[in-house]
């Protein structure tokens, strides 16, 4: 077997397009709007929790994001891809919960927790080698990572998280951030 005829079969999901499974939900489809969870799920998650830097809000707001996203279905143009689309959902929904509630006074969130709890400070990195020093390391970075991000304004966070932490180009950042290509530059 041709070894990039291997690496480009492990790069794209297994099964179904997301257009496809995008069109098959709309029909009624429950369970590939269920593949759709499974194969964004993971993505979406990382991001609020970068954003809202706490564990339990993430998961709570992902799951939220992924309820907006099924009721909204049968408004979801086909403009963009699916995976835009929902990251678009994830960051509307995660900049509402950052906001302050009517009468509350300022509200500063750290990434990464801000509790005092050193777990939840720390970005998980996967360490794929079982050098002490180097995770030891590569923890201290994540979290040093973490508590510049939590000094930034949301506005400019939200666009480092989204071109350098998920790695997005700046086309769909601006999409789903809805400002002008310059500006996301």
């Amino acid at each position: 077997m041709d070894p990039s005829a291997a690496s480009n079969e492990t790069d794209r999901p297994a099964g179904p397009s997301d257009a496809e499974l995008v069109a098959s939900a709309r029909g009624g489809d429950r369970a590939a709007f269920d593949r759709l969870v499974e194969r964004h799920q993971d993505r979406i998650y990382g991001l609020v929790y970068r954003f809202l830097g706490d564990r339990e809000r993430a998961a709570d707001t992902t799951q939220d994001v992924f309820v907006k996203a099924y009721v909204g279905l049968a408004r979801f143009r086909g403009e963009a891809a699916f995976a835009t689309w929902i990251y678009r959902i994830a960051v509307n929904e995660a900049r509402s919960r950052l906001r302050p509630k009517r009468g509350a006074g300022p509200k500063l969130v750290f990434v990464g927790g801000g509790g005092g709890d050193e777990e939840d400070r720390a970005v998980e990195i996967p360490d794929r080698t079982y050098e002490p020093t180097r995770r030891i390391g590569q923890q201290e970075t994540a979290a040093r990572i973490h508590g510049v991000l939590g000094t930034l304004d949301p506005e400019d966070r939200e666009l480092i998280v989204l071109r350098d932490v998920q790695g997005l180009g700046y086309e769909e950042i601006a999409r789903i951030v809805d400002r002008p290509l310059g500006t996301v530059k």
